[in-house]
């Protein structure tokens, strides 16, 4: 392995570079994500690594981070952490991140229909229960 990829491995299927560990410092998980010119406004407001992770997109625009697409690439960034997934930035990456948020819309939709399903099933048997007795 070359001294310079050290640490680093290829993920062959995507043809990309991925580090291997966490970053440690916000300054490396920002530049991981393209964005370390946002570093200044989180220094601004003592913002270390452990904060920024508690971060919610609303805190980022307080913040001073108005542009959609660096608030979405580091929320992105922050769920990543949180899920020890890769912190790339990439098209795959953005459209995999797309898709579990709507997988996850739809187990929230699917456990509120059939708990709506259950009620209406039970209201039926007690409504059948009446009549007959």
């Amino acid at each position: 392995m070359h001294p310079d990829t050290e640490g680093i491995k290829r993920d062959e299927s995507k043809n990309c570079l991925e580090a291997s560990v966490q970053p440690t410092d916000l300054e490396t998980l920002l530049d991981q994500v393209g964005l370390s010119s946002y570093l200044p406004v989180f220094h601004e407001q003592d913002v270390d690594l452990q904060i920024f992770l508690t971060l919610t997109d609303q805190d980022l625009k307080e913040c001073g981070i108005q542009k959609l697409g660096p608030r979405r690439k580091m929320t992105s960034a922050i769920a990543r952490w949180h899920s020890n997934a890769p912190l790339r930035s990439t098209v795959e990456c953005a459209y995999a991140d797309k898709l579990e948020v709507e997988m996850q819309e739809l187990g929230v939709k699917l456990t509120h229909t059939l708990k709506a399903l259950e009620q209406a099933k039970s209201m039926v048997r007690s409504f059948c229960c009446a009549k007959i007795h």
